[in-house]
């Protein structure tokens, strides 16, 4: 598990923890995604928590933006972002606008 020691309390002063929760796995699971990892998730009323199974590498949705310095150089670049700029229309408060931009 890459975020907990333990899967089971009994929630007292000196506590007893455990590792008693287990998860199943078949081969052809495996072999569909080999880099998996265990994750427990917050555990608000039970003295278990749940598992959770996820894959390695991306998870979907959109990649982070990176800024080079060297495009400030390029010739056209101020005429394209003020071009895509005023292309994307959204509607909502000025920090929601420039996320969504």
């Amino acid at each position: 598990m890459t975020n907990l020691r333990h899967t089971w309390s009994n929630f007292r002063i000196n506590a007893s923890c455990s590792k008693i929760d287990r998860i199943f796995v078949s081969k052809e699971g495996l072999d569909l995604n080999p880099k998996v990892y265990l994750k427990g998730l917050p555990r608000p009323v039970s003295d278990h928590c749940s598992l959770f199974i996820a894959t390695e590498g991306p998870q979907g949705g959109a990649t982070p933006f990176r800024f080079e310095k060297m495009w400030l150089q390029h010739k056209t670049f101020k005429d394209s972002i003020l071009s895509w700029w005023h292309q994307t229309q959204v509607n909502g408060w000025a920090a929601f606008k420039l996320q969504k931009k």
